[in-house]
């Protein structure tokens, strides 16, 4: 699997260095960019088209869930929350999957591999024709 470019978009300073140390136990994860609002998140991931974005909930600007919705480039998403009461809305939305702070490595992991098998499948189904298909 090639290199997987994340942007992380997260108000809290904290949070945005804590998922920064954890991607770095993944040597295919590059960190290319990261959002403290939500207005910040949708211009940068529509500017720079990473293939996955963390994306915390609660944010100024634009919440996470918004986020999700006004980005016109679609990258894999996890939601992360400091609060459990949002896990429900994460899995009815694009996301993968919803970490909840403070994001550890047993979370982190979880995502990375479902994110791993997502992008396996979809790297079969573009080999076989159907990833292109409309």
């Amino acid at each position: 699997m090639s290199e997987i470019q994340v942007v992380l978009a997260d108000d809290d300073e904290l949070s945005l260095k804590q998922l920064q140390r954890l991607l770095g136990s993944f040597p295919r994860v590059k960190v290319i960019g990261l959002a403290r609002d939500g207005r910040e998140a949708v211009e940068l991931v529509d500017q720079i088209e990473p293939d996955l974005i963390f994306v915390d909930v609660e944010m100024p600007g634009l919440n996470g869930f918004q986020v999700l919705q006004a980005i016109k480039h679609k990258p894999i998403a996890v939601v992360i929350t400091a609060h459990s009461r949002y896990r429900q809305m994460a899995f009815e939305s694009d996301a993968i999957d919803c970490l909840v702070k403070p994001v550890d490595m047993e979370q982190m992991q979880r995502a990375m591999d479902k994110i791993e098998t997502l992008v396996k499948a979809m790297g079969r189904l573009t080999v076989r024709g159907m990833g292109t298909e409309r």
